[in-house]
């Protein structure tokens, strides 16, 4: 069996790949032409025109998008509180206690108008001699006082400066009749003299006060 052996002249090869060249180059035109009218591969947005014209011609400005304002966030202050110290607790008296109370302190009593003082002068066996003093601490003359005294077992022979009486072992002293008023920071001195071994009064008081 023979094969049919089919021989083209070279200028069809020639023709068939300018045909093809040509076919190739029309599809691509053809698909750049298409691309470029329907935005292929692109989004819509990409492919519109970013200015267009207005009515009377004028070129107009593209809107450009509004940035987002960013929100401004306020540092909030720290909340500042004030804190004062804390109370010292009174300490609280059981129930049923009374709670103490300050007491004022009364103050020192006046001294008398008029004191008296003794001081012993002179002793000897079975008898002595002393001397009282009696002073107006007051502002007005004093005119009358009256000085008592107690000598157990004593008896007054004499007195000096002052009228007297012993009843016991008792002895009142008091201003003698004339002698006046004892004038405010005199002193008038009264002498006794007396029988016994007390060398000194057991106790003395002037008008009720006693004597220093």
């Amino acid at each position: 069996m023979v094969a049919a052996v089919l021989v083209l002249p070279a200028s069809y090869f020639g023709v068939n790949a300018a045909l093809e060249h040509l076919g190739g180059g029309a599809q691509a035109a053809a698909t750049e032409v298409g691309c470029q009218s329907l935005g292929c591969g692109a989004s819509p947005a990409a492919a519109a025109p970013l200015s267009s014209a207005s009515p009377d011609g004028t070129p107009a400005r593209s809107a450009r998008p509004k940035s987002t304002p960013k929100a401004q966030v306020k540092q909030a202050k720290p909340h500042q509180v004030r804190t004062s110290a804390p109370a010292t607790p009174r300490p609280s008296s059981p129930a049923g206690t009374p709670s103490p109370t300050a007491t004022a302190t009364p103050p020192p009593p006046a001294p008398p108008p008029v004191t008296a003082a003794y001081q012993e002068q002179n002793g000897w066996p079975g008898g002595f001699m002393g001397n009282f003093t009696v002073v107006d601490h007051s502002a007005e003359p004093v005119g009358s006082w009256k000085l008592t005294i107690t000598l157990p077992g004593d008896v007054v022979t004499g007195v000096f400066g002052a009228d007297w009486s012993q009843r016991g072992d008792v002895v009142v002293l008091a201003p003698e009749p004339g002698m006046g008023s004892l004038e405010p920071g005199v002193a008038q001195t009264i002498t006794i003299v007396a029988d016994g071994n007390s060398a000194a009064p057991a106790s003395c008081t002037l008008d009720g006060g006693a004597c220093t």
